[in-house]
């Protein structure tokens, strides 16, 4: 697995936490991570320590919040227009299983104290019953956000977050980790080498130094992004990867915003939803994305109004 991929303390440390969070019985693990870190990795890793068969990802930032809730608890047949037939939603699909909760700062509020009594009473009341079911899951929670903040602020519920806070896993930035940079590189060359039928390739030396050197603002994610786009460009000969990039030649004098791609792109994104008046359809639509990846995007560079 890639995010386990390194030599630094805190993958060492995230290494040990996974094994004692898969014996945890039931104490909910909570993942912080900015962005592109792995926190979904890390998710997956605890429920195939722990031998969980089931494994279902939600992410609350990506789904509309007037859907959220129904995704979550499901719902009765006729408890809405458009509800034709009934739905387990992905609290019961989790049964016996793990609950992944990513981005759970985005949430709402009218939604964290249900969320809370399906962790007190272990049971849950879909939309449209009155009916209470019994369900049993692993609960993991994410967020890149401060969520201790959020709740100073009063944007999320403190009794929601004490009960979530139960085994917690820090996942530091590449920029802070700057020791696992080369190996995950050496994994991802092998794979994207293997993909593309090509020789395995190596990093030049003035190329590995500047990918040190780099601060990888979007985390793994990024890197393995960059990594797989200069195999499949490189010639096919080629043993050595020795082509650098403009992003990775400017110093410290010559960096600012206009170089940044992610930066430019989140304001990029944040014009056109203020000139499509923050319509998603309308506004995904101008940028050519999926309203999923839309506000994936969102969430990813904490857009707000």
């Amino acid at each position: 697995m890639s995010l386990l991929i390194g030599k630094s303390e805190n993958i060492n440390n995230i290494r040990r936490l996974i094994k004692r969070a898969a014996l945890s019985n039931g104490l909910p693990i909570f993942i912080f991570g900015e962005s592109g870190t792995g926190k979904e990795l890390i998710a997956r890793e605890i429920c195939k320590e722990a031998n969980k068969n089931i494994f279902v990802p939600v992410n609350c930032g990506a789904i509309p919040r007037e859907l959220l809730e129904s995704e979550l608890f499901g719902y009765e047949k006729g408890s809405f227009t458009g509800a034709s037939n009934s739905y387990k939603g992905k609290i019961r699909e989790s049964h016996n299983g793990v609950l992944f909760l990513d981005e759970i700062g985005e949430m709402e509020c009218y939604l964290q104290p249900k969320l809370l009594r399906v962790l007190q009473e272990r049971e849950v009341i879909p939309v449209g019953s009155s009916k209470s079911i019994k369900v049993d899951f692993l609960l993991i929670s994410a967020t890149n956000r401060n969520i201790t903040k959020m709740v100073e602020n009063g944007d999320f519920r403190e009794d929601l977050f004490y009960r979530l806070y139960g085994i917690n896993i820090n996942i530091l930035p590449l920029r802070d980790r700057k020791e696992d940079i080369l190996p995950l590189c050496e994994f991802f060359l092998k794979n994207y080498s293997k993909k593309n039928n090509k020789q395995t390739l190596k990093l030049g030396n003035k190329l590995k130094e500047l990918i040190v050197k780099y601060n990888w603002p979007g985390n793994v994610r990024q890197l393995q992004s960059f990594i797989e786009r200069e195999v499949f460009f490189s010639e096919p000969n080629n043993i050595i990867l020795d082509h650098i990039p403009d992003f990775l030649v400017l110093n410290k004098a010559e960096e600012n915003t206009d170089w940044n791609v992610f930066i430019n792109e989140k304001i990029h994104i944040k014009k056109c939803l203020e000139f499509a008046n923050w319509n998603i359809q309308k506004s995904s639509r101008l940028l050519g994305l999926s309203r999923a990846t839309l506000y994936r995007k969102i969430k990813e560079y904490e857009i707000k109004k």
